[in-house]
């Protein structure tokens, strides 16, 4: 079972601003960009979305569709999110940005949270999907789920305030916030 296929895509683009010209970032991106695209179909010609991961070989792959289908405002950024200031985007630029099924893997939470709240404008959107923790399938694939109310509570005390929750599908949880 793919993982990807169990999440409701649509749903959780509606949750970020429909300005066709915002740039946006999926932070940990993974390979394939299952949401860098729809991202850049959102955004438009005139925005822009970084497709950040870790893994190279994850940009790589991004990096030759973004060739081949002449997605001009698609860019590839390596970085490890996990150290403040180490993401090649300016910061306060965001307007939005998705953390999906990322924050999970994360050693070093506080940090990779804290980047992400550099990187986005005051006033700007992250949204949250990951593994709930209590989850049957994410136990039998990896057996790192999240407690939805301690994240919550861990971005409150970083410096966002919750906008929405939702949920994105059977094993995952949604949280929306705004960088105060």
């Amino acid at each position: 079972m793919d993982k990807n296929n169990l999440l409701n895509i649509n749903l959780i683009l509606s949750y970020l601003p429909p300005e066709t010209d915002s740039v946006t970032a999926d932070l940990g991106c993974g390979n394939f960009g299952h949401l860098v695209f729809p991202l850049a179909k959102l955004v438009g010609r005139r925005g822009l979305v970084y497709a950040v991961d870790v893994q190279k070989s994850c940009l790589e792959e991004i990096d030759h569709k973004i060739k081949v289908e002449n997605w001009s405002q698609v860019k590839t950024v390596w970085s490890d999110l996990e150290v403040l200031n180490a993401t090649a985007i300016p910061a306060g630029s965001l307007d939005s940005a998705l953390i999906v099924t990322t924050l999970n893997q994360a050693d070093d939470k506080v940090a990779m949270i804290s980047e992400a709240r550099r990187l986005l404008k005051k006033g700007g959107r992250l949204v949250l999907v990951d593994w709930k923790q209590d989850s049957d399938y994410i136990l039998s694939v990896s057996g790192k789920g999240l407690d939805a109310k301690e994240m919550e509570n861990l971005f409150l005390s970083i410096g966002f305030t919750k906008l929405d929750e939702f949920i994105p599908g059977d094993y995952y949880f949604g949280l929306v916030f705004i960088k105060k």
